[in-house]
């Protein structure tokens, strides 16, 4: 089996459900198990909440999402057309030593990220961020 599924959002705009369903309707489409479905949509969920965000002092306008579902694995990839930004160097490492009530607020994205994918990767293209992500559909 394989499908490709692409979905642009306009930042400005509370389309971030729409991201939501295409999720959903290709892993049903796909016999995506659940936990797969949700740590894809957790992972996006996260992406798009920090480019709504900080989509003003990044100069984002949009999110393009190109899911590809395939028998071993899915790839995503995440565009916007914001100033370059690589989070797999960019972005402070998280703090997962401290004690709770020390740590700041936020900051544990691109941890959650990694933790659920099985790689993760980034590229600047065309005066675009392209983040790549690979979930294995099997253990």
């Amino acid at each position: 089996m394989s499908a490709t599924r692409s979905i642009q959002i306009d930042l400005g705009a509370p389309e971030l459900p729409r991201l939501a369903v295409a999720v959903e309707e290709m892993a049903e489409t796909e016999g995506w198990m659940p936990d797969l479905a949700f740590q894809i949509q957790l992972a996006l969920d996260e992406i798009g909440d920090n480019l709504v965000e900080h989509r003003a002092q990044a100069q984002s306008t949009y999110m393009a999402v190109i899911l590809n579902s395939q028998d071993q694995a899915v790839t995503i990839e995440v565009v916007d057309d914001g100033i370059a930004f690589d989070p797999t160097t960019d972005a402070p490492a998280a703090d997962v030593t401290s004690a709770l009530e020390d740590r700041p607020i936020g900051g544990l994205g691109l941890h959650l990220i990694r933790a659920l994918m099985d790689k993760v990767d980034y590229r600047r293209e065309d005066g675009r961020n392209i983040l790549t992500l690979v979930k294995h559909r099997t253990p």
